[in-house]
């Protein structure tokens, strides 16, 4: 609140104006009544804030509306329709993203109307929206086409995103479009160029339709930006007609186009290319010693994939490099190739150091050294840390052999849940029918997650007798936290009804509803055919009262319009990851992640999954990647794209996250508007580079 005093000469003059704009003035009280100044300034001071608060309160309880509305998946045409029509920008974009992420194809019209609001962003959110929707019709491609053209005075913003919107919806109008863009004169300079170069980049999501034709010539000699579009589409096509241009992509000055280029030339896609294995294997050789730690990743995972023990002792040459995501990930590639000089490669490290590095080691050894595998692993499945009796267990299901599985059997009953699930599936692996009959014992065990496990294995061949065990374990299972074994058995007796459809039958018999959506969405995957079910899988329940919808709003979707993004601290052995939440854009996901922090939720987890190049992942309470918080959330997709140190929410399938989340780092365009981008480091990318599995994250804090 402002006031606004004139000169003392003057008769007293009040100015108020408060947040929403809105002016408020008393004027004309002589400096000289009677009427006491404090008056005057509390009268001013109500007739300010008094409509301010009512104004404040009524924009969070349409926005709560809209939230509740878009977490619960349903389409309620009333709310979704105000908020399309409030006159509020703020309000006008969530209703955007509301429309496009409940999915409803009801939403299109409306959508339509919001794609030429006179807010960029609320325009900007509407074409997103129509994206998630992939509604094919003449009207929406219609309306997207002179964006996607460049109509006079098109933001290069929102060409992009028109593009991205038109690649995802496809159809043959969508592709007519595509062509209709690609067909014009290529751009000398400017915007345009690249807007050009994104449109290339999105090509990948067009499948078998992408003109590869035209992607493979602006590789080979588009402009610097068109050509790093077009490569990256290429490579996520694995397009065979560009083997070329992939081989001269290996000597590009850009290290990402080195990189994408040598991830596709696997054994296998050049055996299909006939490029030949040796001829590209030299070229490979030279990559192992590129300046880019990425490129060098990636060559290491492309030479795994030729088995050819010539290359060992470049790979064994990267064991002293300077990243330890390169070190890790040269043992991997190692323990794949049976090469000369490996054995005395993995005893350097398979008893000190990071545990990813012991771990491809001890698996390494496993392959090239039983007798001394054999011997690592016993000590590895006696020691007190469950981590070192998880890598144990992994390297007696390579090894196999009747006193690998007899130990494995045995594990299956660890005092730790996470190494009894572990060993159920590396029994699964290495003696199926051992595997069957331990898996029968387990179907009882006190851990939803080794039960799930145990009915996968019985679900892959499930025999009639079956069927009966597990209704009884999914009767079971209906007071688990954890879905798992719930899913299992749905997925499992899917399977069964493919042949008997009996089961369906049955099935739905005993178990006539459900409440749990992903149990209803799995269900409708697994009995597709069928002509009994659950009924729809939306609308959620939610479990959020309207107050907690507000709390939401007013704590983070407000704020984060403001530009107030709240800070998540990560400290972890390596040092510490600072990150900004993207509360405006996945408040509901930047809300469930400060509960869990707030209740030490993440404080000494471990980073359990780390794929070097592409993401480190945490979040589990397990600590083995199966674990969460015993509830999920919907998706919150947002046009924020995956770059380096971008934080997004794992998931098992749509509207499927909890707490796991992940790191990326570098970009990764395929994520983009699949899974929920909520977060971007603000400080710490190093540590992010330099965290391997294992790793521990000792604490996390939040802050505003």
């Amino acid at each position: 609140t402002v006031f606004s005093w004139p000169p003392p000469s003057h008769p007293l003059s009040l100015s108020v104006r408060n947040r929403r704009s809105n002016v408020f003035r008393i004027r004309s009280v002589p400096s000289s009544s009677s009427l006491p100044i404090r008056f005057v300034f509390s009268l001013a001071f109500l007739l300010a804030t008094a409509p301010a608060v009512a104004q404040d309160e009524a924009l969070v309880d349409i926005l709560a509306d809209l939230l509740a509305t878009e977490d619960a998946r349903r389409f309620d045409l009333v709310v979704l329709r105000e908020g399309a029509n409030h006159a509020n920008p703020i309000v006008r974009r969530h209703a955007a993203l509301a429309l496009g992420r409940i999915g409803d194809r009801r939403a299109t019209p409306i959508v339509l109307r919001l794609i030429a609001d006179v807010d960029t962003t609320v325009a900007l959110d509407a074409v997103f929206a129509l994206g998630l929707l992939r509604d094919s019709s003449a009207a929406v491609i219609d309306a997207l086409r002179p964006i996607v053209l460049g109509r006079v005075g098109a933001d290069p913003d929102m060409r992009r995103e028109a593009i991205t919107a038109v690649a995802k919806i496809q159809g043959r109008r969508a592709l007519d479009l595509i062509q209709e863009l690609f067909d014009r004169p290529v751009p000398t300079g400017g915007p345009s160029i690249a807007v050009l170069a994104h449109a290339a980049g999105e090509m990948w999501r067009l499948g078998n339709n992408a003109p590869t034709a035209t992607l493979v010539q602006f590789a080979n000699s588009g402009p610097a930006e068109i050509r790093k579009g077009a490569t990256y589409a290429l490579f996520r096509l694995r397009t065979v007609s560009a083997a070329g241009t992939f081989l001269g992509a290996l000597g590009d000055a850009d290290p990402e186009i080195r990189g994408w280029a040598v991830r596709v030339l696997t054994g296998d896609f050049v055996d299909r290319s006939g490029l030949g294995r040796r001829a590209v294997a030299g070229q490979l050789e030279n990559l192992l010693g590129d300046s880019d730690p990425g490129v060098r990743v990636n060559t290491l995972r492309t030479i795994a994939t030729y088995g050819d023990p010539t290359l060992a002792p470049a790979v064994i040459d990267r064991l002293t490099d300077r990243q330890p995501g390169v070190i890790a990930t040269a043992l991997t590639t190692l323990a794949e190739m049976d090469a000369p000089g490996a054995t005395e490669a993995f005893l350097d490290f398979v008893d000190r150091g990071r545990i990813a590095f012991r771990e491809p080691a001890l698996l390494g050894l496993a392959r090239s050294d039983r007798t001394t595998a054999i011997r690592k692993a016993a000590g590895w499945i006696q020691s007190e840390d469950w981590v070192l009796r998880m890598g144990g267990v992994r390297a007696l299901g390579t090894l196999g052999g009747d006193t690998a599985i007899a130990w494995l059997v045995d594990l299956t009953e660890d005092k730790d849940v996470r190494v009894a699930g572990a060993a159920m599936s590396a029994l699964g692996t290495a003696d199926s029918g051992r595997a069957r009959f331990v898996a029968r014992d387990l179907l009882n065990h006190i851990d939803a997650g080794v039960r799930a496990r145990a009915i996968g294995i019985l679900g892959r061949q499930l025999s009639s007798a079956d069927v009966r065990v597990l209704l009884e374990a999914f009767a079971r299972a209906q007071s688990d936290d954890d879905a798992d074994a719930r899913l299992a058995v749905i997925r499992a007796l899917g399977r069964k009804s493919e042949s008997d459809p009996s089961v369906a039958m049955t099935f739905f018999r005993q178990f006539p509803s459900s409440t749990d959506y992903n149990a209803r969405r799995t269900a409708a995957q697994a009995f597709p055919d069928s002509i009994v079910g659950w009924g729809p899988i939306f609308p959620v329940e939610t479990g959020r009262t309207k107050d907690d919808y507000r709390q939401i709003v007013r704590r983070f979707l407000l704020p984060g319009e403001r530009g107030e993004l709240p800070r998540w601290d990560l400290e972890t052995e390596r040092g510490r990851i600072e990150i900004d939440f993207y509360s405006a854009d996945a408040p509901i996901t930047a809300h469930t992640f400060f509960q869990l922090t707030e209740q030490g939720y993440f404080d000494g987890g471990r980073w359990h999954r780390v794929v070097h190049n592409f993401v480190i992942q945490d979040g589990d309470p397990r600590g083995d990647g199966s674990g969460g918080p015993g509830f999920t959330i919907r998706d919150e997709l947002n046009r924020h794209r995956y770059r380096r140190g971008s934080v997004g929410m794992a998931l098992g399938g749509p509207d499927t996250g909890g707490s796991q989340f992940f790191i990326t780092h570098a970009m990764q365009p395929h994520l983009d508007g699949t899974y929920t981008v909520f977060g971007r480091v603000r400080s710490g990318l190093g540590i992010v580079d330099e965290t391997t599995q294992g790793d521990r994250l000792r604490s996390a804090r939040v802050r505003r």
